[in-house]
């Protein structure tokens, strides 16, 4: 079976960043078996994080070997859904983490992410993430 792995921009920074990171070698994996996969609300949250043209330069190169998923009507309709739920149990969580999270669940890919909302939304959903092998 393989992995379908949408890669948050967490992980992303990361790489960008600390290029010794263990991150740098599973996300480059992922690339070349074509597993990796963003979408552009990640892709935006990463062009407004580049601190020089250096690192946008490097998120269009790393960018263009993935699967860049395309978002629906109801992709945001069920990220509101999912988010109320949350809400009525006192956590409230940013929207574009609640959009990846459905992105996710209707794709049956898995979240490779160090953000800890992430955490939270698998116990109210079906969203799974990626661990990462060591």
């Amino acid at each position: 079976m393989t992995d379908r792995v949408l890669i948050d921009s967490n992980i992303w920074i990361d790489c960008f960043r600390n290029k010794k990171s263990s991150n740098v070698e599973h996300v480059i994996s992922l690339i070349r078996k074509s597993e990796g996969y963003i979408c552009r609300i990640i892709l935006a949250e990463l062009f407004v994080g580049a601190k020089s043209d250096k690192e946008s330069t490097l998120i269009e190169e790393y960018s263009s070997g993935l699967n860049i998923l395309e978002t629906t009507t109801n992709d945001y309709i069920n990220a509101g859904v999912l988010g109320c739920k949350m809400r009525k149990n006192g956590i409230t969580i940013p929207l574009p983490d609640l959009i990846i999270a459905e992105i996710c669940i209707v794709r049956d890919l898995s979240i490779y992410t160090t953000d800890k909302h992430f955490d939270i939304i698998c116990k109210y959903s079906k969203l799974k993430k990626y661990i990462s092998p060591q």
